[in-house]
């Protein structure tokens, strides 16, 4: 069995998968296998897959109709043998002593999920070493909320960080968007603590027409996943609670003014984030945890619809 796991959903990812996968074969840390999840792909994709694992046994690959990042996810958890898991997306790459370190982590301070940081850019070449002293264990509570209520430094992607295999015992990504923000939270509660290193491991290759600097109609799935998570926080302590309301407010804010400025014949959807907002605002402008940019979105939705549209349009050309 191997120590760790390390799952990448493929789909038509021919242009950066060999530096992917060099990335994780080429790791410091050598017990491992690699899942390669290919995911329906149309172009040499799972040819490159077949020629990596005829070089390495350490690589297994499967292959599955299209059925997005989740279930291909999903599919690489169910064949995983590894004690620990880390997820990696197939454009992307890792430090190499990045697993080794997480590792190390992982069994010195006996916690179930470690992170390191990321760095998000076009090009990026690893120069510094992993600090492994730099560490501090988080109470998984603290920082659901700290993330929840979207403080810098904090984040809910499953990628950069190693799990313990058992977290996925009965827990799944949910098909659609936003998968990440659906399930952080109920792992992180399992986990009870997350050990943070204050170090990069993980190169996020950015792409002006990735899906987090566009828009498209699949930005409504946050808020089928905002209201989940804010149901699932009602039992789990006002601060929880609270917190998962800001993050509620935050998504239906930012559907509305995407609506409004990309799909303004959508009238219906329109309405309904206008409703909640208005439910939220108030409690966002008096919440001390909520962000700065909460408060203004609240504060401006009592002004009316026009001035929130000139205000995002001022804020996506001054400030981004």
């Amino acid at each position: 069995m191997p120590k760790i796991s390390v799952i990448v959903p493929i789909y038509n990812s021919e242009r950066y998968l060999r530096e992917c996968i060099e990335s994780v074969i080429g790791q410091s840390f050598a017990d491992i296998e690699l899942v390669l999840v290919d995911d329906g792909s149309t172009d040499s994709s799972p040819d490159i897959c077949s020629e990596y694992a005829a070089g390495d046994g350490r690589i297994k690959v499967v292959t599955q109709p299209n059925g997005g990042l989740s279930a291909a996810r999903n599919k690489g958890i169910d064949v995983a043998r590894g004690e620990y898991l880390f997820f990696l997306d197939s454009d992307d790459t890792i430090h190499h002593d990045a697993l080794s370190a997480l590792y190390d982590v992982a069994e010195r301070t006996d916690t179930k999920i470690v992170a390191g940081l990321p760095v998000i850019a076009e090009n990026y070449v690893f120069e510094k070493a992993i600090d492994r002293d730099a560490v501090r264990i988080c109470d998984a509570e603290e920082l659901i909320a700290d993330i929840l209520y979207q403080k810098k430094d904090t984040d809910n992607s499953a990628c950069w960080k190693l799990f313990r295999a058992e977290l996925f015992d009965d827990t799944r990504f949910r098909n659609g968007w936003f998968e990440d923000l659906d399930i952080f939270y109920r792992l992180y509660e399992k986990a009870g603590k997350i050990a943070l290193i204050d170090s990069v491991i993980y190169f996020y290759r950015r792409h002006s027409d990735s899906f987090i600097n566009s828009w498209s109609p699949q930005r409504l799935d946050i808020l089928g996943v905002a209201e989940r998570m804010s149901e699932y926080m009602k039992a789990k302590g006002r601060r929880l609670h609270s917190a998962a309301e800001h993050r509620r407010f935050s998504a239906y804010y930012n559907v509305y003014v995407g609506l409004m400025l990309n799909q303004p014949a959508k009238e219906n959807e329109i309405k309904r984030c206008r409703k909640v907002i208005k439910q939220l605002r108030r409690a966002i402008i008096f919440d001390r945890q909520s962000r700065l940019k909460n408060r203004v979105g609240a504060i401006a939705s009592y002004i009316g619809s026009k001035f929130v549209k000139k205000l995002a349009k001022w804020d996506s050309r001054y400030c981004h």
